[in-house]
């Protein structure tokens, strides 16, 4: 407490020797307004700065953020240095006074309630450096508009985005393998999601409540959908379940009342408890697996199940017939395989944002080739040939469809990422022109 009740202190730098900040050791100084911490310190005890009001700017060169700073609403700027290799549990959970934060590519991980109830963050992206985001990471932060989840991240927590419910674009880097309990749970203005295809497993109640929820791309690599992933999603209005997936939770699309209609693929085996319930909407069932997959009595309800249509394959009709549920449906007719033949359209392509700015697309359609488009937000074309960068930060959009002769082409896929070179020189030749972006788009061409 070496400090403590010093209210006249409106700064502190401290020396490279420290490498611990004791208990109360500035608490009541009610005027500091900026902290730089050194990349010496290891360790800050509890209430070190406590009543310390008027804090406004802490600068981070320690190596791991450690939950120093909870609930300071004071706190209008953080600076992450390049030494910062970990941002812990609760570093800036309830510091609602900030409204963006830059993560550094030296940080490899975020830690649970990182920035949970962060309510004035806007925007946030997560470098290729960050391999893990932790449970209710950005839980309850009700400003954030647009996530960007780096290409290193393989794991997203639990209640990661819990209620962030202004979340209205996201963007899923291509390495992510689970999507964790309650991720997006009630993230209302959400209107469209693309999962990518390494994702296996989609959790419970991963997109719970997501209202706003008009389309959703499930990739061929899911394999299970958790209980209630997407229930309550109102807005969805049809929904193709790919072959890969073998179960269905209970509750997993339950009460998404726009739905007219659903395509499970011919890998299901079981599908849970009210699985559809309360898709009052519902029109057209599609099961494309010829051996009846198991299901609770109640996976469809009365809902619908009197004048929707079941459409299941041909040489199976009878067997669905004979077995509960499916008998419940008053119509059910014959399909045959290839009205499920969309083997005629290019896969949609993946873009893979890579280190140093460089962009892979690539299409899963053997001989398809990839057309593909750049916009850089804040670049601003010249008479003179030249651009001119509103910051040293571009934020690029890109947007491919793949194409092929015999083939209709792809849906569009889109990736938008942050770029941060000295200047903006992309090609190293110290000069800052419209042939910097003619290097990037030449790199996402391959050439």
């Amino acid at each position: 407490s070496a400090f403590s009740g010093c209210s006249d202190l409106t700064s502190v730098t401290f020396g490279n020797s420290v490498k611990t900040i004791d208990e109360g050791a500035f608490y009541g100084c009610s005027s500091l307004t900026s902290i730089v911490i050194p990349n010496s310190v290891t360790s800050i005890g509890n209430n070190a700065f406590y009543s310390c009001t008027s804090i406004e700017k802490i600068t981070f060169h320690c190596q791991e953020i450690g939950s120093w700073f909870i609930n300071m609403e004071s706190i209008k700027e953080v600076v992450i240095g390049d030494e910062v290799n970990c941002i812990g549990n609760y570093a800036f959970r309830g510091c609602s006074g900030f409204t963006s934060v830059t993560i550094p590519n030296s940080v490899t991980s975020i830690g649970n309630n990182a920035f949970s109830s962060c309510s004035g963050l806007t925007s946030v992206t997560i470098p290729i450096s960050v391999t893990s985001i932790g449970d209710n990471a950005f839980s309850s932060c009700s400003g954030l508009t647009s996530v960007i989840i780096g290409n290193g991240v393989t794991s997203i927590g639990d209640k990661a985005f819990y209620e962030c419910s202004e979340l209205s674009s996201v963007t899923i880097g291509n390495s992510v393998k689970t999507i964790g309990g309650s991720t997006f749970y009630g993230c209302s203005s959400l209107t469209s999601m693309t999962i990518p295809n390494s994702v296996t497993s989609i959790g419970i109640s991963a997109f719970s409540g997501c209202s706003g929820l008009t389309s959703v791309t499930i990739p061929n690599s899911v394999t299970s959908i958790g209980s209630s992933a997407f229930s309550g999603c109102s807005g969805l209005t049809s929904v193709t379940i790919p072959n890969s997936v073998t179960s269905i939770g209970d509750n997993a699309f339950s009460n998404c009342s726009g739905i007219t209609s659903i395509i499970i693929g011919k890998g299901i085996d079981s599908i849970g408890s009210s699985a559809f319930a309360d898709c009052e909407s519902l029109e057209d069932l599609y099961c494309q697996a010829e051996k009846v997959p198991s299901a609770e009595t109640n996976a469809f309800d009365n809902s619908y199940i009197s004048y929707a249509t079941l459409h299941v394959p041909e040489n199976s009709i009878n067997q669905y017939r004979r077995r509960e549920p499916w008998s419940g449906f008053e119509t059910i007719i014959g399909i045959l395989d290839d009205e499920f033949n969309d083997g005629d359209r290019c896969e949609k392509p993946i873009i893979t944002i890579l280190a140093n700015g460089k962009v892979k697309v690539e299409c899963a359609t053997e001989g398809a080739t990839c057309v593909t488009n750049i916009t850089a937000s804040n670049a601003e074309p010249l008479s003179d040939g030249e651009i001119s960068l509103n910051t040293p930060l571009i934020v690029y959009t890109v947007t491919s469809y793949a194409t092929k002769e015999g083939y209709v082409d792809s849906e569009v896929a889109t990736a938008t990422f942050r770029y941060e070179k000295t200047e903006g020189d992309m090609n190293g030749d110290g000069m800052l022109n419209i042939t910097d972006v003619i290097h990037l788009v030449n790199m996402i061409l391959g050439q």
